[in-house]
C-alpha cells in the first residue's frame, strides 16, 4: 500500500504515514447499502474507544459521502472520505462491510475474518478477543452482499487529454509556482517535464501534500487559493495513470505551458514602486543564530499607502522568518513598532484588494527583524523589500491583529496536543484574510468568530499545516465582525515519532523562536474605516 492522505467526515487530515508508531490501523468499510447492525456498530466504538493509542479504528468511506455516515460519526469513529475512490482501489476492496487491517510502518493490509485466526494481527490478548468479537458482530449483520457501486474515477471512461483537461488545471492551480522566477523547485515549461514529474505529481495528490494550502472550508470564498477539486483530481491522475501522453501536440499545436510567462526580474506582482535594500548579512553554516534586528532610513518626503509588497530573498534557505515593522523616527530599538510585512516560507508576496491599504508615513523609518536558520553550508544573505503604492488614501486602513498563546508547552510523543488563543475586536471590522503560523509540529489551525450576540461561525480550518509552505488566506469578500466579537484560534500539534518533520519527539516543547520550538500564532489582515 502506498502512503495516502484523507479528510474525515470532521474536517481532521489523516495521512497513512503519520501513524507509523500505532500497532496497525484497522479500517472498517462503510457504504449505504450495507446496514450495521447496532451491536456491530457498538462493538466498533468500543473497540475504537479502547485501543486509540495503540491499534486505531476508523471508517473508510469509498466515494462521495452521505448522511448515513453519521451513525459513525456519532460514536465518534472517524469516518475518511474517499471520494474519488483511489484508495479504496489501492486496497482491492470490491465490497463494503469488512474490516481490513493496515500495519503503517510495513504498509501491508490484508481483510480479517472472524473465523480465520491467521488473518488477525498479532495484538494483546484483550485487543484480540475484542477483534474478534467485533468481526463476528460485523459478519452477523450481513444479510447480503455489500457490492460497491462503481467508483467516481472509475466512471470516467475518455481518457483525459493533454490539451484541453490536463494543461488548463496545470495553468489554474500549479503555475503560480511553478514557472521561472516562482518558489516551486522546478518549471512546469512543457509537457515532456510534465510527464518526467508524473509519478511525483501522483504522490503528492494523493497524499494531498500538493497543491499548496487546502483548506477544509469552502474553497469559493477564497481568492488565489490553489485548491483541486475531486473532479480536477480524476482528471490528473486518470492521465497519469493512462501514461501522461502529449499525442495532441505531434500535430505542431502549440503547448499552453510554454505561454506561461516567467516573473519580471524574480518580482512576482512586477516591478515596485519603491525596492528597500537592507544589509547584508552572514550566515555561519552551523549554530543558533539569534534575531537579527536592522534599521533603514526610507527617505519618504510624504505619505505612502501601501497596497502591497513581495520580498526578494538572497538566500531563502537559510530565512526561517523576516517581520518588517514601521516605526515613527521618534522612538528607538523595539519601541512603538507596526507591522507592515512579513516572510515566511511560502509568503513570499501579498497584493491587498482595491480599497485597503497600510499607512507609511513620511516620518517613519523601516524596522526589520530577521531570523536565520543554519543548513550545514555558510552563506551570505541580503534581502530586499518591493512595496507597491496606491494612487491615494484608501477607503479603509489595515491592521494586522494576532491571536497568540505563549503558554503551550507540548510534551514528548504527544500526537494532538491541543492549543487555543483568542482576541476581542473593539471596533466594527472587516476581516480580509488569516495565516496560521505554527512551526515543525504544528498540525492543524481553525479560525472561529463568536459574535456578540453569543452565535458562532468558523472562518478557516486549515486541517493539514505544513510549516516550509505557510499560506495567507484571502477572503474573496470581507467578513463584517461588529464589535465585541472574539476570533479564536483551535490548534494541534504533533510532537511524535510519526511527524516527519519532527526534530526531536523525545523533547518537551515550548514557545520559542527557533524552528526546534514553537509558536502558536493566528495572524488576521483586518480592515477599519479610514478616519
Amino acid at each position: 500500500m502506498e502512503d495516502f492522505g484523507l479528510l474525515d467526515s470532521g474536517g481532521e487530515f489523516h495521512q497513512l504515514s503519520r501513524y507509523n508508531d500505532r500497532d496497525g490501523l484497522l479500517l472498517y468499510v462503510h457504504q449505504d447499502n450495507c446496514q450495521l447492525s447496532d451491536q456491530a456498530l457498538a462493538h466498533l466504538a468500543s473497540f475504537a474507544s479502547n485501543f486509540r493509542e495503540s491499534s486505531l479504528l476508523m471508517a473508510l468511506n469509498p466515494g462521495p459521502a452521505s448522511t448515513a455516515i453519521e451513525r459513525l460519526s456519532a460514536r465518534s469513529i472517524s469516518v475518511l472520505l474517499d471520494e474519488t475512490g483511489y484508495i479504496s482501489e489501492a486496497l482491492d476492496i470490491s465490497n463494503a462491510g469488512k474490516l481490513l487491517f493496515i500495519d503503517p510502518a510495513s504498509r501491508e493490509y490484508r481483510e480479517l475474518h472472524a473465523s480465520d485466526d491467521q488473518s488477525l494481527p498479532v495484538l494483546g490478548s484483550m485487543q484480540t478477543r475484542q477483534l474478534r468479537a467485533t468481526l463476528l458482530a460485523i459478519e452477523a449483520s450481513q444479510e447480503a452482499p455489500c457490492n460497491l457501486a462503481p467508483l467516481p474515477y472509475q466512471q470516467r471512461q475518455r481518457v483525459p487529454s493533454y490539451l484541453s483537461d490536463v494543461a488548463p488545471i496545470l495553468e489554474q492551480r500549479c503555475s503560480y509556482c511553478h514557472r521561472e522566477g516562482g518558489s516551486a523547485p522546478w518549471v512546469m515549461s512543457e509537457h515532456r517535464v510534465v510527464q518526467g514529474w508524473a509519478p511525483r505529481i501522483r504522490d503528492v495528490l494523493l497524499t494531498r501534500r500538493m497543491p499548496l494550502g487546502q483548506i477544509d472550508s469552502d474553497p469559493d470564498n477564497f481568492d488565489g487559493l490553489n485548491h483541486i477539486s475531486d473532479e480536477e483530481m480524476i482528471t490528473l491522475v486518470n492521465w497519469i495513470d493512462a501514461g501522461a501522453s502529449g499525442d495532441e501536440l505531434a500535430q505542431g499545436v502549440e503547448d499552453p505551458l510554454n505561454a506561461i510567462e516567467s516573473y519580471v526580474d524574480g518580482w512576482q506582482l512586477g516591478v515596485p514602486d519603491e525596492i528597500f535594500t537592507f544589509e547584508e548579512q552572514s550566515v555561519p553554516a552551523t549554530g543558533v543564530v539569534e534575531y537579527i534586528w536592522m534599521t533603514l532610513e526610507t527617505g519618504l518626503t510624504e505619505d505612502k499607502w501601501v497596497a502591497g509588497y513581495e520580498f526578494d530573498l538572497g538566500d531563502p534557505a537559510v530565512v526561517h522568518h523576516a517581520r518588517i515593522f514601521a516605526q515613527d523616527k521618534s522612538y528607538s530599538g523595539e519601541q512603538a513598532l507596526r507591522d507592515l510585512a512579513a516572510y515566511a516560507p511560502g509568503k513570499t508576496s501579498v497584493s491587498y484588494p482595491e480599497g485597503i491599504a497600510q499607512k507609511l508615513s513620511s516620518n517613519d523609518r523601516l524596522v526589520m527583524q530577521m531570523h536565520y536558520t543554519t543548513n550545514g553550508l555558510a552563506t551570505m544573505d541580503q534581502t530586499r523589500l518591493g512595496l507597491h503604492y496606491a494612487g491615494q488614501a484608501p477607503e479603509q486602513a489595515l491592521i494586522n491583529p494576532i491571536t497568540v498563546n505563549e503558554e503551550i508547552y507540548i510534551p514528548a510523543g504527544a500526537h494532538n496536543y491541543p492549543a487555543t488563543a483568542s482576541i476581542v475586536l473593539n471596533d466594527d471590522s472587516y476581516l480580509y484574510a488569516m495565516s496560521p503560523h505554527m512551526h515543525y509540529r504544528g498540525k492543524s489551525m481553525k479560525y472561529t468568530a463568536v459574535y456578540p450576540d453569543g452565535s458562532s461561525e468558523q472562518l478557516l480550518s486549515v486541517p493539514n499545516f505544513q510549516f516550509q509552505w505557510q499560506m495567507y488566506y484571502w477572503l474573496k469578500e470581507p467578513k463584517f465582525l461588529p464589535a465585541g466579537t472574539t476570533v479564536i484560534t483551535d490548534g494541534v500539534f504533533d510532537n511524535s515519532s510519526a511527524n516527519p518533520f519532527n526534530p526531536n519527539p523525545d523533547l518537551d516543547v515550548g514557545w520559542g523562536p527557533q524552528s526546534w520550538e514553537e509558536m502558536f500564532i493566528g495572524w488576521m489582515a483586518i480592515a477599519t474605516d479610514n478616519q
